[in-house]
């Protein structure tokens, strides 16, 4: 079993937070990680599963009366797939009252729970990072895969089950993303939300508007953003939003969308060609960077500001990281040899402290190594 950076932060929250919320992608591990936790914890442990129609039955209209009875002596709770509880918001914050009861919810769907006194802890999980597989096997070997983790991606079944990676992709596409989440949503129209899903999948780490998308799936601007907002919700994509400040040049109302892993992106255009022999090496790797990144800044608990940059004139950065001591940019480059340059007007406006080109040869630093330490 690959070991989770994860379970460190999760163990000790428990000691600092009455409730915790792990979400995060639907089969990336958070079931089995939490059998870890309650492998190793030393009290009775109660486990209930959001999926069992049984106990989204009971807890229908829960009150502080009818959870504590339920729950008697055990000092840790958890509610595995917790979103599919349909009052789970309400919920979890009745837990609160029990100062003996520690309590993780799972869910792949992010929760905003209720909590206006500190009680509840977030904490997300992704598919394994590029730091988990060096730990799990050596820097040699993962370096050795790159080229296949960019077709196929990080999801652990897919890591466990070497030679069946497209079937289990295709599956999850199939299962998850245009069943799951349209019946969850009671969406009708699938085969546009289908046809949203792959465009964007084609349109991975460009510059995209909401109007265009609509023009190009049919779908109305206002369908278009809960979309968008719902596939963002169910964590299989995210978005970047434009860099501007000062500058008339800058384009204010394009973004561009990653998805959180690269392997799901592929099977949802079933292309599951060699790197080598891709039209699309330049979204693959960027898509690569942009959700290793997002890893190591969740491993590392560290909250930045995520941004790209463009002006009119088609001057761009890639991707643009601010925090409390200032902006770093960083522009892709999967040949080491590459042109990417840091446009002046960006640096002398804005006078970033930090500027790499990310290719092949050094992107470990960026994919796995704490932000301000590289």
């Amino acid at each position: 079993m690959i070991s989770r950076i994860l379970e460190k932060q999760l163990l000790s929250k428990m000691d600092e937070f009455n409730t915790l919320i792990l979400t995060g992608p639907c089969r990336v591990g958070k079931t089995a990680l939490l059998q870890e936790i309650r492998d190793q914890y030393s009290g009775p442990v109660l486990w209930w599963d959001g999926d069992e129609p049984g106990i989204r039955t009971e807890l229908e209209e829960p009150t502080a009366t009818s959870l504590r009875e339920k729950i008697g002596g055990h000092t840790l709770l958890v509610i595995d797939n917790a979103h599919r509880l349909e009052n789970v918001n309400s919920i979890l914050p009745l837990f609160h009252q029990f100062a003996d009861l520690k309590v993780i919810a799972s869910s792949a769907i992010s929760l905003p729970a209720d909590d206006d006194h500190g009680h509840i802890a977030h904490l997300q999980m992704l598919p394994i990072s590029t730091q988990e597989m060096i730990n799990h096997t050596n820097l040699s070997t993962e370096k050795s895969l790159l080229k296949h983790r960019l077709i196929y991606g990080y999801y652990p079944e897919v890591l466990s089950t070497p030679g069946k990676e497209q079937d289990i992709l295709k599956q999850f596409c199939d299962h998850f993303i245009f069943q799951h989440i349209l019946a969850q949503e009671s969406i009708q129209k699938s085969a546009r939300f289908e046809k949203l899903v792959q465009v964007l999948a084609l349109r991975t780490g460009k510059h995209i508007t909401v109007n265009e998308l609509a023009q190009t799936t049919g779908l109305d601007f206002h369908t278009v953003n809960r979309y968008l907002s719902l596939l963002e919700k169910s964590f299989v994509i995210f978005q970047i939003m434009p860099f501007s400040r000062n500058l008339d040049s800058e384009i204010k109302k394009i973004r561009k969308i990653y998805f959180y892993d690269n392997g799901i992106r592929n099977a949802l255009i079933n292309q599951f060609n060699p790197f080598k022999l891709r039209q699309d090496q330049d979204a693959l790797w960027e898509n690569f960077l942009m959700s290793e990144r997002l890893k190591v800044l969740s491993h590392n608990q560290k909250k930045v500001s995520r941004f790209f940059w463009r002006t009119h004139s088609r001057q761009e950065i890639d991707y643009i990281e601010e925090d409390e001591s200032g902006i770093s940019a960083f522009q892709f480059s999967w040949n080491p040899a590459g042109k990417a340059r840091f446009s002046k007007s960006f640096t002398n406006e804005y006078s970033p402290q930090k500027t790499q080109i990310v290719h092949r040869d050094n992107y470990l630093r960026f994919a796995s190594i704490p932000f301000g330490s590289f």
